[in-house]
């Protein structure tokens, strides 16, 4: 791969220093990784098809910067890769698929005076960014280019005191090169919890005594039963309403969004279950679920409503 095929590289503008030296900090890489990552989203996705971006980045830094930084370059790491997933959760949803073009992020920071005969000033790396994983380290593709000069190989930073809990997903191939598997499970979250940022499937409301509560349909399946002594606390999966003497029963309906029609269903599991004053009868039958429904079970009411 030739380096002068790759994207123009993020840099600070000068007016941000005030044309002073200073040193770089944590929050200045991380500020730049992010813009990159950034546009490589809005560069190389496609309309509202595909979401894809960059896995893999150079950091070019000057040798002053690299001391300084090296021993936190772990732990940076680590947290722009949490920032990167914050990102394509909140895109995801607007495109159709999702393609990842490696396995692995990489992840080179290099210290270097100057690059393409451009100095490399005290506060002001260069980062660069590409879709593909590369299989070798930057340098090793175009160290007589990059003028890069190269940190002894210590994959293990023995010669630091480092909190090991810092390196356990990083694979550290080399000082200042790092390569983290791409999590596909936390990039491609389950629907409900997508849908859930979007304020869930839908909302049931009820009243006892007086007050009204809300209740927000964060997975694709609930059932809704009367509390008891045995009822799981904190379960999104489960209503369980404190309420007495009105024929609400344990596991008395379950409901459940079905994805590809988009539509819900109601299966009852009593025989005093009521849609719209129209009964349903008793599981293994499901009912379509209108988008707005009243829904009686027993002598307690609810109320049904799709989120939009």
């Amino acid at each position: 791969m030739d380096f002068e095929i790759l994207k123009k590289p993020v840099q600070y503008l000068s007016q941000l220093f005030n044309n002073d030296k200073k040193e770089l900090t944590n929050n200045d890489i991380v500020s730049l990784l992010e813009k990159c990552f950034i546009n490589s989203i809005e560069t190389e996705s496609i309309r509202d098809l595909t979401l894809t971006f960059d896995v893999s980045f150079l950091v070019l830094m000057h040798p002053s910067d690299y001391a300084s930084r090296e021993t936190a370059l772990p732990l940076v790491t680590s947290d722009i890769i949490s920032i990167f997933y914050k990102k394509i959760y909140s895109k995801k949803n607007k495109y159709e698929k999702m393609k990842i073009s490696g396995n692995n992020w990489f992840f080179q920071y290099s210290p270097t005076e100057s690059f393409e005969g451009t100095p490399i000033s005290i506060g002001k790396p260069l980062v660069f960014g590409t879709l593909v994983g590369l299989k070798s380290d930057w340098g090793q593709i175009s160290a007589k280019r990059l003028r890069v000069s190269k940190v002894a190989n210590n994959s293990k930073y023995d010669s630091f005191d480092i909190n090991p809990e810092i390196f356990k997903n990083i694979d550290v191939l080399a000082r200042g090169v790092f390569k983290i598997k791409i999590d596909t499970e936390s990039l491609t979250p389950p629907t409900s919890t997508l849908r859930a940022i979007g304020h869930g499937y839908a909302e049931i409301t009820y009243t006892i005594k007086g007050t009204k509560y809300t209740y927000t349909m964060l997975e694709k399946e609930i059932s809704i039963t009367r509390k008891s002594d045995s009822t799981p606390d904190a379960k999104n999966s489960i209503l369980a309403i404190d309420v007495q003497n009105q024929g609400l029963e344990n596991e008395h309906v379950r409901i459940k969004y079905n994805e590809k029609k988009d539509t819900f269903e109601i299966t009852a599991f009593y025989d005093n279950v009521f849609i719209n004053q129209k009964q349903i009868p008793v599981d293994p039958h499901s009912e379509t679920l209108p988008d707005e429904a009243s829904i009686m079970l027993g002598l307690f009411n609810i109320e049904f409503k799709k989120t939009k």
